[in-house]
């Protein structure tokens, strides 16, 4: 944005410009109005409502960000700040909304006469506009990673209030930008900061342990499954970590079927339910023996326990993923755990009771 006001001579007193903390943020909707995760945004329509707060006021703004064409496809635009309270914002205009080559453009400017050098707006959060696309894979995805915000302070930035400048000629001007510094750029850069896909959801966590017997039964909590993903439409989510335990961020409501597969495991589906909060799964039980990945634990995979039986951490022939109990040792304790499936067929039906 390229303004030639060159001789401002306000009433106002200076303005706020560094002693505020402005915040861009995002929310969405799909084509029903219900509220969507924007972490995770699956094939269709949505309107995308960005919303500026932590300002009471301001005398130009401007967005510039980036977006993936293959993925994103940018249908139109509504409810913008310049057109939707013309009483409460007197001498605001519109830079204008920009689509093109893959790029978004929008911004506002408050027109300058002997009584405003800024335009009020709600702290707590104003709309700025809303932008109709549409996400066009299969696959869920994070608006935050195929929309990108320019971080230069030409094109992402907001003054504070005319007042604050002897003379707007200048190349650059002070302002709130998403870095402190930039490479040419002169003037001092105040931190603003934005999250175009803030976390909506809930936390779910689980645990999953070494399945001792065919009937369901779970070993105990030494024999946690370390490294075990988990997969909802495809895409890992969480991984088990030395305690057996998995944390998925943040789910939005819904139902979700969600695979836990082990890389010396038999894969099994789980069914997850988000409500209004927080969710813990409990424990599930795994198959850990599964050394060649298939239905059967037959003669290939004993080749591979054989080979690490009674062997300890310290000997170079030590296979951690037979080393059910984590304890350094591949003995007797672990072997218990292999010879429970031993021949057996493996399906669905072995963790109806884990």
């Amino acid at each position: 944005m390229i303004l030639t006001l060159t001789s401002i001579t306000p009433l106002a007193a200076q303005g706020t410009l560094g002693t505020e903390q402005p915040h861009l943020s995002c929310t969405f909707t799909d084509s029903e109005g219900r509220a969507v995760d924007g972490n995770a945004l699956s094939a269709g329509d949505y309107t995308v409502s960005f919303t500026l707060s932590g300002m009471q006021s301001f005398a130009v703004m401007q967005y510039t960000m980036s977006y993936d064409a293959a993925v994103l496809t940018v249908n139109g635009h509504s409810d913008l700040l310049s057109d939707r309270l013309p009483d409460q914002l007197r001498g605001l205009g519109a830079a204008g909304v920009l689509v093109q080559n893959g790029t978004i453009n929008f911004g506002f400017i408050t027109r300058v006469d002997q009584t405003a050098t800024t335009t009020a707006i709600d702290a707590a959060g104003q709309l700025l506009l809303k932008l109709q696309v549409t996400v066009t894979t299969d696959a869920p995805v994070d608006f935050a990673k195929i929309v990108t915000l320019d971080t230069d302070p030409n094109q992402t930035f907001i003054e504070a209030d005319y007042a604050d400048y002897a003379d707007y000629g200048t190349a650059d001007q002070d302002c709130y930008a998403l870095v402190t510094a930039f490479d040419g750029y002169t003037a001092t850069l105040y931190p603003m900061t934005a999250d175009l896909s803030p976390a909506t959801g809930h936390a779910v966590t689980g645990k999953v342990l070494a399945l001792a017997n065919t009937s369901g039964k779970v070993a105990g909590s030494a024999f946690t499954v370390i490294g075990c993903d988990v997969l909802i439409n495809g895409e890992v989510v969480a991984t088990t970590g030395a305690d057996g335990v998995f944390t998925i961020p943040s789910l939005a409501a819904g139902t979700y079927t969600a695979t836990l597969s082990y890389a010396y495991g038999y894969d099994r589906d789980i069914k997850i339910m988000v409500a209004d909060g927080d969710v813990d799964l409990g424990t599930y039980g795994m198959v850990v023996c599964n050394f060649k990945k298939d239905a059967t634990i037959d003669a290939s995979d004993y080749s591979a326990y054989k080979r690490a039986t009674g062997k300890s951490s310290s000997d170079d022939a030590y296979n951690a993923a037979c080393d059910f109990n984590h304890d350094g040792n591949i003995d007797a304790t672990d072997y218990s755990i292999y010879k429970a499936f031993t021949g057996k067929n493996l399906n669905n039906d072995i963790y109806a009771n884990a």
